[in-house]
Parts: structure tokens; C-alpha cells; sequence
């Protein structure tokens, strides 16, 4: 691989990597996922599902793996699998926005629903960013990758916490 296509390459992981963080910073499944299913009426069962389905969902990597290994070019089916992996948490935004708020228990199971369809394509996706890191990256900079990756993730995130928070508390939740 030429160095000026390394460099890119690095750097798109590197964007990936932190905007990833943000994401579930922004999400995140331990403070903001569960506070929202709480207002709606969920059971403490089922918010526990929540980190549950994700480390189920995240599985999934194992049919995958051989899959992969197998070809030649990872680059292609990675990208598109990462794309398709977002879709249900834009859907997910979507229906807290505009979905039927005065539903509770249907609100509650279309947010459970995306949140585990986003988890089964986290799996095939970890897998796939993991395989194309490994070619695409040699071992320098695949650690120069994770040490950024986890710090830009890691200070970003902290930056988006009270950003939902504030959105939070101008906008509300459904059902107050």
C-alpha cells in the first residue's frame, strides 16, 4: 500500500473510530437508553435487556469471521455493512421523535426492536472494521489507531454527555 493511501486509510478509521464513540456516548446504554425506556414504563427486566441484547447482538461477529477471512477484499463489504449498521439507530432517533408517545408499551418495543436489528449488524460490521484494520493497517500504526481512537473517543464523548443532557432537559421525554 502506497503511504499517502495509508494515511487516508488511518485517518478514515481514525474519524470512524471516534465518531463511533460519539454515538454511543450519545445513546449510550447505560445512562440515556434506560432513563427513556424507564419514562415509558419499562420494566427494570427490560432495561436490562438493553445491555443484554447488545452483547448478544455483538455475537454475531462469529459467523461472520470465517466469511470474511475468506476474501480477498474486505474494504467493499465493510463499508456497506457499516453503513446498513447505522440505519436502525437513525430509525431508533426517529421513533422517539415522532413515534406514537402516548403508546408507551409501543414506544418501548420499537426502540428494543431497533436496538437489537442495530446490535445483530453491529457483530457482522465489529468483525468486518476488525478484518480490513488488520490488512489495511500494519502493526504501528494499528496501535497508534487504538491509542488515538480510544482517547479522541473517550474526550469527545465526555463532550456529548452534556450536550444530550441539556436536550434532555429543553426538550424533555415523552411522556414528561
Amino acid at each position: 500500500m502506497n503511504p499517502s493511501r495509508s494515511r487516508r486509510t488511518f485517518a478514515a478509521f481514525l474519524i470512524d473510530f471516534v465518531n463511533y464513540g460519539i454515538a454511543t456516548s450519545a445513546i449510550s446504554m447505560a445512562t440515556y437508553s434506560p432513563l427513556y425506556l424507564k419514562t415509558n414504563g419499562a420494566s427494570d427486566l427490560v432495561i436490562g435487556l438493553v445491555p443484554a441484547a447488545f452483547a448478544a447482538g455483538r455475537m454475531t461477529g462469529l459467523l461472520a469471521a470465517p466469511r470474511l477471512e475468506a476474501r480477498s477484499l474486505v474494504r467493499g463489504w465493510m463499508v456497506r455493512i457499516m453503513v446498513i449498521e447505522r440505519l436502525p439507530l437513525a430509525l431508533c432517533g426517529l421513533w422517539i421523535l415522532l413515534g406514537p408517545g402516548q403508546r408507551s408499551g409501543l414506544m418501548v418495543t420499537g426502540v428494543l426492536v431497533l436496538w437489537v436489528i442495530y446490535t445483530v449488524i453491529n457483530g457482522w460490521a465489529t468483525t468486518g472494521w476488525g478484518t480490513f484494520n488488520s490488512r489495511a493497517l500494519d502493526r504501528r500504526q494499528r496501535g497508534l489507531l487504538s491509542g488515538l481512537g480510544f482517547t479522541g473517543s473517550a474526550l469527545t464523548g465526555l463532550a456529548v454527555v452534556p450536550l444530550v443532557g441539556l436536550a434532555i432537559t429543553h426538550f424533555g421525554l415523552t411522556r414528561g
